[in-house]
Parts: structure tokens; sequence; C-alpha cells
């Protein structure tokens, strides 16, 4: 049995690059998203946008360790309410576990932001996770392993199962215990680390570790009121043998190899906080990812020249009228004319209705998913292989 070793927080230099990342990520925490865009989409805009990231972090949590689900298997199944309940394929089913625990986690920090990461939650997560599997499940959902463990590729064999009580409560206590802010980051990647260090269950580790980074993520205050801003799966699976060998590397111990973590840690996060912003600027949007996105619906004959020039006006994010219609049509179109056109968007699926004769773009739409997957991807938002 190998010696206990203590999990340890590091503490960089002054003039650290982790230091840098610290403060350029501590205004994600401080500052309301208006700070940071001239114009702000309207929130059920992004609320749908979210749900396509939100659905990209699910699948690159499970292809990280070897599931084959494609993005857009993943998007039909949340999008195509001609499906059913749900998937009965072992594959989809972990994606979507891992949905569930985001969201449990989501919820329960939304109510209480100085909820205690404690044994019954991470038990909860584990359980929410193994749910329903049977490769990739658990013998013994929410309990700590009862017995050793080998990683496959790793240069290190896990905690003796006798151990992992112990490590457990030690990693309990230190993400739990009271520091000074500017060091909830690095706690936060170092946390990562060590969960999947004591593999603490017979499976489903690393997908546990990943969706317990977020609920720290959400308990020390790096999220958005009208959204996700941090993805801690996409983060890592743009690299997926990079996120391997940076973990080794700091399975060594050394501080070294600590430090060059949480800077790949840090480094991931500020690099996905910098595009969640992007989507959360209705400028950006309505050049970048709409205009190109109606330029295709029409290429493609799903549109007429008049819901083309509809939707270029909801494009720009926010609710609007008949008027805001006639407005850009001119006198040339008729007010019956330009409700018909609003009123075939809407049955389309393009368009909803909020309140009394007001309207906003529809993303929930399953044409529509498939083509902000596309663009989102060429525009650099969707990285690594999700096909």
């Amino acid at each position: 049995m190998r010696r206990y070793e203590r999990f340890i927080l590091i503490e960089p230099g002054y003039d650290s690059k982790i230091t840098e990342l610290v403060l350029y990520l501590e205004r994600f925490r401080v500052n309301n998203p208006i700070a940071f865009v001239k114009r702000l989409v309207h929130p059920e805009i992004f609320s749908y946008l979210r749900s396509i990231l939100h659905a990209v972090e699910c699948v690159a949590s499970a292809r990280i360790e070897g599931n084959r689900t494609t993005l857009e298997e993943y998007v039909l199944e949340i999008f195509d309410k001609t499906r059913g309940n749900g998937s009965k394929e072992e594959r989809i089913r972990e994606v979507l576990n891992i949905n569930k625990a985001v969201s449990f986690v989501e919820e329960l920090f939304s109510y209480d932001t100085r909820r205690v990461i404690d044994r019954s939650l991470i038990s909860e997560v584990h359980k929410i996770i193994s749910d329903g599997l049977v490769k990739e499940g658990s013998k013994r959902p929410g309990e700590y392993r009862n017995s050793n463990v080998w990683i496959k590729g790793a240069n290190f064999v896990p905690p003796d199962f006798t151990q992992v009580p112990d490590y457990m409560e030690e990693w309990i206590e230190v993400v739990n215990r009271p520091i000074k802010e500017q060091y909830h980051l690095i706690r936060l990647a170092l946390a990562h680390h060590r969960l999947v260090w004591i593999h603490p269950f017979d499976n489903g580790n690393g997908r546990v570790a990943r969706v317990l980074m977020y609920a720290m993520l959400l308990r020390d205050g790096f999220n958005i009121e009208v959204g996700r801003l941090i993805s801690p799966s996409g983060i890592f699976y743009n690299n997926r043998q990079l996120y391997y060998d940076m973990l080794s590397r700091a399975d060594t111990g050394r501080k070294e190899d600590l430090i060059l973590w949480v800077e790949y840690v840090l480094s991931g996060i500020k690099h996905h906080a910098e595009r969640v912003i992007s989507l959360m600027d209705a400028i950006f949007l309505e050049k970048e990812v709409f205009r190109p996105m109606l330029d295709r619906m029409m290429k493609s004959g799903l549109l007429t020249k008049l819901e083309f020039v509809v939707l270029s006006v909801a494009s720009r994010g926010d609710l609007f009228r008949n008027a805001d219609i006639r407005r850009s049509v001119g006198s040339r179109v008729s007010s019956t004319v330009v409700s018909r056109a609003i009123s075939s968007c809407v049955n389309k699926g393009y368009l909803k209705v909020i309140g009394r004769r007001r309207y906003l773009l529809n993303l929930a739409n399953l044409t529509v998913a498939r083509l902000l997957v596309s663009i989102l991807r060429e525009k650099g938002f969707i990285e690594g292989d999700y096909d």
C-alpha cells in the first residue's frame, strides 16, 4: 500500500502565467455580461444557444472516455420532438445522463450558492451519470469502490481502495475550505486532477470529476444568470490526448507539473469564456451567425423572399412587431401580407410568439439547430471531432 499523499494547494508566484490568468478570469465573476458586449441578445435566444453548447459539452464529456455518439445524433435526440421519450441506446443514454447531472448541480446551486460539495452530492452525481448503463455504468452507484483498479495507459496506479474514504474526506475538506478568492480557480483545477487521481468509484470517475468542476465554478460565482458560462468538458475534449498527457504530468505530484496542469485548465477556461461572451453579443450574432444561417435557408428554398426579410429583422436578437417589418419593406407591402409572412414563419417553427403580437427568433427547431451547429463549427465555437 502506498504512503498517504496529502492534497496541497500550490501558490504561484506573482509574475507567473497562473496569476495573469486568474486576474483575467476574475472579470467574469465580478462583472455583469453587459459589461462585455455592446448589445445583449434576448435571454431566450441565448438560452437556446446555450442548449447547443450544452449538447456539445455533454457529448464531449462522454467522448473523452471513448463514447462515439456524434453531435448530430445528440442534437436529433434533444430537438426532434418525434423521437418519443428518449433513446434506449446506451451510448446516447450516457450523454443524456451527463446532461441530467449538469442540470442537477445547476439547479442546486441556483438556489444555494453556499451549498457544500459533500459526500451526498458527490454520490448523487455518480448515481445520475451511471443510471441505466451497463458497460459505462457502475456496480455500486454512489458508493466508493471496494476493490483496486488500474487505468489503461496511465503511468500510476490509483490508491488502494481502503485509502479512498480518507482521501475523499480530505478532498471534500479542501474544496469546501474558506480560502481567498484569488485561489478559487487554482483549487478548482487541482481538485479536478486530484479526484481523477483518487479514482473513488469503480467507473465514471472522469464524468463525475467534470460535473463537480462545473459545480465548483457555479459555487464560486463564475456563472452568468442567463446561462452557462464555462464548459469544462469542451475545454478538455478539444484535444483529448493533451488532456490525458497533462493529467499524467500532474500525476507526478511535482510542483512544476501541477503548475503546468493549472495553467492548462485556466487557459482553456479563458478561451471558452471569451467564446461564450461572443454568443451573448447581439451585434456579433446577427452578422456572424444568424445572417449566414438565413442565407443558407434561402438558398435551400426554405424561405420566401418576404420570410427572409422577416427573419432578418428577427436576427437582430430581440423582440419585434409587424410594424418593424413594415419599416424594413416600406409601403409597397401591406400589413396583411407582412402578417401572413410572420404567421408562416411561426407555423414553420422559425419564430415564436411572445405576449401580445410580439415575436422572437426561435432556435429550438431541428432545421435551425443543425444549421447553427454547422455555422458554430465554422466560426470556431465547436472544436474537436464530433462526427
